[in-house]
């Protein structure tokens, strides 16, 4: 499986072609008064075909880092113990699926794969390198590459790789700290960006008339195309400042 790739289901689809119907309808009604925008806003279906595609791409990978995380210290314990680097790869597949009881868990698919490569007497390291490059994580690129370093140098594996693990291990658990520490804000990200739309809802329940200067004429469909145009660089913007990289 290529982790950089992810394709929509017929199911996933029809839920975001639903949602689009839901935002466009309500978008449409609230600035300008007509339904009409359902069926000009179907470039929006797409954005939203392409970032829900995105999103369920990257919590994919979380998901994988999770995973890695147990898979290295996992590893790093086998060996410890006396086992062979290619005899490891049973010993965490047990281990994923303990600590995974529940849903899908991608490395434990990986190492059944791993298990009948290392049959056909391809080498270990060669199999964690293309692991790392179809998951397109950072992390288990680069400890692929360090225990291939490890055995074409020789030296001490289970030192090398269980400091290896430790060191990514703390870096992995400083993103999940960052990522818990701005979920709050991000809530309140989305709040603000609902808020147009609850207060453009609030005037056409208690007012109904308040707004009908902005529908049926340029002028108002430039106000309001112009307002929806600064929510969303709100929201493009927003997602940039929440968006912190730990290296």
């Amino acid at each position: 499986m290529d982790y950089n790739q992810y394709s929509l289901r017929s199911k996933e689809l029809i839920q975001i072609f639903l949602w689009y119907i839901f935002v466009s309808g309500v978008t449409g009604i609230l600035f300008y008064n007509t339904l009409w925008f359902m069926v000009a806003g179907i470039p929006l279906f797409f954005m939203m075909s392409g970032k829900e595609k995105e999103r369920r791409k990257n919590r994919r990978k979380e998901q994988l880092k999770r995973e890695f995380k147990e898979f290295m210290l996992s590893m790093a314990a086998a060996l410890q113990a006396g086992y062979a680097l290619e005899n490891t790869i049973s010993v965490i597949q047990d281990d994923l699926l303990r600590a995974f009881p529940s849903g899908p868990c991608y490395l434990a698919e990986e190492c059944a794969c791993m298990k009948h490569s290392l049959e056909m007497k391809r080498p270990v390291e060669e199999l964690l390198q293309d692991l790392g490059t179809r998951s397109g994580v950072e992390e288990m690129q680069d400890f692929a590459q360090v225990i291939s370093t490890a055995k074409r140098s020789g030296g001490n594996m289970v030192q090398i790789i269980r400091s290896t693990a430790e060191q990514m291990r703390d870096a992995m658990e400083v993103r999940q700290e960052i990522a818990v520490a701005v979920a709050a804000k991000s809530l309140e990200q989305k709040i603000m960006l609902l808020m147009p739309f609850g207060i453009t809802g609030y005037l056409r329940l208690t007012n109904p008339g308040y707004l009908d200067c902005l529908y049926g004429n340029w002028c108002g469909v430039l106000v309001m195309s112009g307002c929806l145009g600064m929510v969303l660089v709100s929201s493009v913007l927003a997602k940039q400042i929440l968006t912190i990289e730990v290296r």
